[in-house]
């Protein structure tokens, strides 16, 4: 009898085939190992077959059944994590989802969501049943949300909730929560255009609001205390209407200053202020100082310089100008009128008219308004007593007062003296010129002084004084002075016109003032002249302009040099002549140093396109047996503020003479005999390697130094004609007449 078992992983069946007697048992057993399969399955369905073959007759068999059902348990766990539990500003939430086989089957069709729109990526942890969760496998996700301005501004914390389900398990779920923290706030900040402002205009004011929270702010307002008109700026390029978190909105704002801002003195302080929902309001405030400047002036003149005849009217201009920025209130003109007598006692005298506001108040308001000016007219009746002996000059006196300037410091007093002419008295005066500086350069001052002596005894004068700039020279504005006191001349040209210029008797005024030297000024002495009109009278004062080496002269460098090769060029290995002189034009002595070489530092101030200049070697000065062989003189092109060479070449080589008589030309001509032009091609043969200077000699014989001189030069020509083809160096040739 044997015992078969079809289900696949059972063990052998023991014991092995037996017999059994009728009536008889036997007990076969096996195993089997349950798998997850067989859990997964839900049931293990086992049927058995016993078989035997009896003494006689067909076999026999018989089958029976077992079915186990397993305990399935499906469970899992869900566990949800985020990176960040707080958040202020948009950005992005990373959430990591873990679900784990916790029960005792494969979990198959698994399925994870979430509430929220992310986006899942599984990580590589399905080792097992692809597909399917196995038991006590873990799956991890990873999940990002972009939170974006919107949910900030919500105000609410963002929960996330992720569930798990399968085929064989009810869903799990599990949240992660990050809380939302909204902090409003924002900065403002004003600036104006103009620290200080000192008349009317217009102020540009910019006002810049950041969100510096993490909510948009809405509903935003932004007001001034100040009657400006605002313009926005294209700046608002997120939310319309809404201050977004981290967005700058600018402002511009203009106010017009008033003259009576100006008058006010007090600084223009402009706040603004921005408020929105949610946020308190904050100021941003600037300030711009008024430069409060009240100032005039005053001016007195007579119309006429002297009185002769009792009886003329003199007639007196006063002119106010208000040259500050501030309306000038409580004007108050008085007038104070003095002469004086030779004594030095001043006698007061009346006006026959006061003083009368005769044009300037547009606006008739008694006030003298920015920029406005005013003219009093006042006359004075000349008397016989104000011609008498003794009686010297008439001086009036006007003084303006205002409530803003006072009358201590800003008081503006301009004296107008009229002279009373002493009929015997001619004018007589005495000019001189000073230069201050004897020698200046480009680029500086030249400052002069001019003395006017006044050699009258008894009549101060009223003169004009002319300084007449040399070319080039320009005055300095501002530098001038008449007797330590600023002054400011006519300038018309080069002449600097000093009018009125008062000269008292026996008193002697001093006018200064500073000139540049421009660069157009060269080199050398400048003369200023300076001259009274009436009576003309002239003065003059000279200063050098010193040249500037390195911009105005030209520098001559050299060498005296041995010229072993003749080629007139020094080339290595030519040594220089110690003690060799070289001469320029004006006479100056050169002599070389130890290496042949000298210079000539400023040898000449070369014109805008430069200059010629010679230099001559003295032969004299050469070793016994030297020779030219460059031409001598010399002559180079200057530039100003450049170094030019100028080299000589000498060198010891036999002289060859030529001694000639007017036999050796042609009877009447300066033409060479056909044996002298032979004989010259002959020597040339000769001479052509060995370096030589050949010496022309004619001797006179009645005919005159030109016709000896002419001959010469046609020798000379037979010579260059024959020697280019020949010569291997730079023939040298001297001329000689004999008398």
């Amino acid at each position: 009898v044997s015992v078969t078992d079809p289900l696949t992983g059972l063990s052998a069946i023991t014991p092995a085939p037996v017999s059994l007697a009728p009536g008889a048992s036997q007990i076969f057993t096996a195993t089997l190992t349950v798998t997850q399969d067989h859990l997964d399955a839900g049931s293990i369905a086992n049927t058995a077959t016993a078989s035997g073959t009896p003494p006689v007759g067909d076999a026999v068999t018989d089958t029976d059944s077992v079915t186990l059902t397993a305990a399935q348990q499906p469970a899992a766990t869900i566990a949800k994590v985020v990176d960040l539990g707080e958040l202020t500003a948009p950005g992005t939430l990373t959430y990591t989802i873990t679900v784990v086989n916790t029960g005792n089957i494969t979990l198959t069709g698994p399925q994870l969501t979430d509430d929220l729109p992310v986006v899942f990526t599984q990580q590589p942890t399905d080792t097992g049943t692809s597909g399917a969760l196995d038991v006590g496998e873990t799956w991890v996700w990873t999940a990002t949300l972009d939170v974006s301005q919107d949910m900030i501004d919500a105000g609410a914390d963002i929960v996330n909730t992720a569930t798990f389900q399968a085929d064989q398990l009810q869903p799990v779920s599990d949240d992660a929560i990050t809380a939302i923290t909204a902090q409003p706030g924002f900065t403002i900040t004003k600036t104006v255009d103009r620290a200080t402002i000192n008349a009317p205009g217009t102020l540009t004011y910019t006002i810049t609001v950041v969100n510096t929270g993490n909510v948009g702010l809405t509903n935003p307002v932004l007001t001034e205390d100040l009657p400006v008109t605002f313009t926005q700026q294209p700046t608002d390029t997120g939310t319309p209407d809404v201050l977004d978190a981290g967005e700058t909105w600018v402002w511009t704002a203009t106010l017009d200053v008033t003259q009576e801002m100006i008058d006010a003195g007090e600084p223009i302080v402009n706040v603004a202020t921005f408020t929105a929902d949610g946020v308190d309001p904050l100021p941003g405030e600037t300030s711009t100082s008024v430069d409060y400047n009240p100032d005039f002036t005053i001016e007195k003149v007579a119309d006429a310089d002297e009185v002769e005849e009792p009886g003329t009217i003199l007639g007196y201009t006063i002119t106010v100008a208000n040259t500050g920025n501030v309306t000038l209130t409580g004007t108050q003109l008085t007038d104070r009128l003095r002469q004086r007598t030779t004594t030095g006692d001043p006698i007061p005298l009346a006006l026959t008219q006061e003083p009368v506001l005769a044009s300037g108040d547009t606006d008739a308001d008694a006030e003298l308004d920015v920029g406005e000016t005013w003219v009093y007219t006042a006359t004075l009746r000349i008397t016989r007593d104000m011609l008498q002996e003794g009686r010297a000059s008439i001086r009036n006196v006007a003084t303006f007062d205002t409530a803003e300037t006072g009358t201590k410091s800003d008081d503006a007093v301009t004296d107008v003296v009229i002279s009373i002419t002493n009929p015997d008295e001619e004018p007589e005066y005495e000019i001189r010129k000073v230069a201050l500086r004897s020698h200046v350069k480009q680029g500086e001052l030249a400052p002069w002084r001019i003395e006017v002596e006044n050699l009258n005894a008894f009549t101060p004068r009223r003169i004009t004084v002319i300084d007449r700039l040399p070319q080039g020279f320009i005055y300095k504005e501002g530098s001038a002075r008449i007797g330590g006191s600023a002054v400011t001349p006519e300038v018309v040209g080069s002449q600097v016109i000093f009018r009125n210029v008062r000269v008292a008797p026996g008193a002697t005024v001093r006018i200064t003032l500073d000139t540049f030297v421009s660069g157009g000024v060269k080199p050398g002495v400048h003369t200023n002249f300076a001259n009274i009109v009436r009576p003309f009278l002239e003065a003059s004062a000279s200063v050098i302009v010193d040249a500037e080496p390195v911009f105005d002269c030209g520098t001559i460098i050299g060498k005296v040099f041995n010229d072993k090769n003749h080629d007139g060029y020094q080339n290595p290995g030519e040594p220089g002549i110690a003690g060799a002189r070289v001469v320029t034009v004006r006479g100056k002595l050169i002599t070389t140093d130890e290496h042949g070489r000298y210079h000539v530092a400023c040898a000449d101030l070369p014109r805008d396109i430069g200059s010629n200049f010679a230099m001559k070697l003295d032969t004299r000065s050469l070793p016994s047996g030297y020779r030219l062989t460059t031409e001598n003189p010399r002559v180079v092109r200057l530039t100003a503020g450049k170094m030019t060479e100028l080299n000589f070449g000498v060198s010891i080589s036999r002289v060859v003479r030529i001694e000639v008589a007017s036999n050796a030309f042609v009877a009447g001509s300066n033409t060479p005999s056909e044996e002298l032009v032979l004989a010259v091609r002959r020597l040339v043969t000769r001479i052509k390697d060995t370096p030589s200077t050949v010496r022309i000699s004619y001797q006179l014989a009645g005919e005159s130094r030109s016709v000896a001189n002419a001959r010469m030069r046609a020798i000379e020509q037979v010579l260059k004609t024959y020697w280019p083809g020949n010569g291997r160096y730079k023939l040298t040739v001297e001329k000689t007449i004999k008398k």
